[in-house]
């Protein structure tokens, strides 16, 4: 989103799509983020993955992942790391800082609304449901198409329903 502002705000007739390279140290998350495998509502972080993957899809950008390894300042000094490890360790340490602050205020949900929202998260009745009741959403993604079926084929009665 930052970056398609940026391009808004600073090269809206660029001609080219500008190259993102983007760094993460889950590489799952970078599999189930930029793969092009279905995601499905039972898998974990279903609405977070589901709303990035939307969002690069819209992009102005094209982006480019890569995986960097997390907390090897552990194992060796911080100026011998590469330029994406130090940024890495940075962020890690940013994220700590932040959350001993929420902490010491005795907060358990940071102020800032976006910090815990996705764009497609769901929520019933003010409860957020990817993170509560994964067979809820599976139920309210696939059952509409499953009762058509059901009303094509004949196969459960509208009473059995």
């Amino acid at each position: 989103m930052v970056v398609d502002w940026l391009l808004q705000q600073w090269a809206p007739k660029l001609q080219s799509k500008p190259r993102v390279r983007i760094a993460c140290d889950g590489f799952s998350a970078l599999l189930n983020t930029f793969g092009d495998h279905r995601v499905s509502p039972h898998q974990a972080q279903f609405d977070l993955v589901s709303s990035l993957r939307e969002a690069l899809a819209r992009s102005k950008a094209l982006w480019e992942p890569s995986h960097v390894y997390g907390h090897l300042d552990r194992a060796t000094s911080f100026s011998s790391l590469s330029w994406w490890s130090k940024r890495n360790v940075e962020v890690d340490n940013w994220a700590v800082a932040y959350r001993h602050q929420l902490e010491a205020s005795h907060q358990l949900i940071a102020p800032n609304a976006r910090f815990f929202t996705e764009l497609a998260a769901l929520y019933i009745g003010g409860v957020k449901q990817s993170r509560l009741d994964p067979d809820y959403i599976q139920e309210l993604v696939e059952l509409p198409a499953l009762r058509k079926r059901w009303h094509e084929k004949l196969t459960v009665t509208p009473e059995a329903e």
